[in-house]
């Protein structure tokens, strides 16, 4: 016999918020917080387990009983040596506790800044998510200005939609000194806004530091 469904799929609680209206799961504003506490639970085992397979693979190369109080000794020692600005001068020493890793960097192109003829720079991009297609004009230097589909951000009635648009300005500390004029069309509300983030994110990536352009 089949379970039913709620034991596979419960139902979500109707009360998300507090009384001072802070949503109950700290993951909340991600748009899906089962999904995201099972992959922050994954990566936090998966680190748990890496941990212990170095302090494996090190108490191997020494014959000789090492309490985890200097194992982590030895992890601060070889972290400040690794940070030293003559660092490379001990590379074989150091290679031999450590293991090579391959290097992915992040790339992203930069579009193309256009400028009105009133003088306004700005940068277009376009975002999408299931069936929702969005399309961005950031404007660099604004007021904070938001227009979707010729209205507000009230264009969306619910807070965590509009929270989901503007958590890209939040993030980089942009909220307030730069202008929206977004077109979105397709899906519904909630992809809607995600396809709107994303085109605001691609549009901030032009304008923030290489550290924060993957993040």
């Amino acid at each position: 016999m089949m379970k039913h469904p709620s034991y596979i799929m419960p139902q979500k609680l109707v009360a998300q918020f507090s009384l001072d209206g802070r949503p109950y799961h700290y993951l909340f504003y991600t748009g899906k917080p089962k999904l995201y506490e099972v992959l922050h639970t994954m990566a936090v085992k998966l680190e748990n387990l890496v941990e212990i397979d170095k302090e494996t693979h090190f108490k191997a190369m020494i014959p000789e009983i090492i309490p985890k109080l200097y194992y982590d000794q030895f992890v601060t020692l070889g972290n400040a040596l690794v940070q030293h600005v003559l660092a490379h001068k001990e590379k074989d020493f150091l290679m031999q506790y450590r293991d090579k890793v391959e290097v992915v960097k992040f790339r992203q192109d930069k579009s193309e800044l256009m400028q009105e003829e009133g003088g306004r720079i700005f940068v277009a991009e376009k975002g999408s998510k299931k069936t929702s297609k969005a399309r961005v004009k950031l404007y660099s230097v604004g007021t904070g200005k938001i227009t979707i589909n010729g209205d507000s951000i009230l264009y969306f009635k619910d807070m965590p939609y509009r929270e989901q648009v503007i958590f890209p300005l939040q993030f980089t500390g942009m909220l307030g000194c730069v202008d929206i004029i977004a077109k979105v069309e397709g899906g519904g509300l909630a992809s809607q806004a995600l396809a709107l983030r994303l085109a605001i994110s691609k549009c901030l990536a032009n304008f923030v530091n290489d550290d924060m352009r993957p993040r």
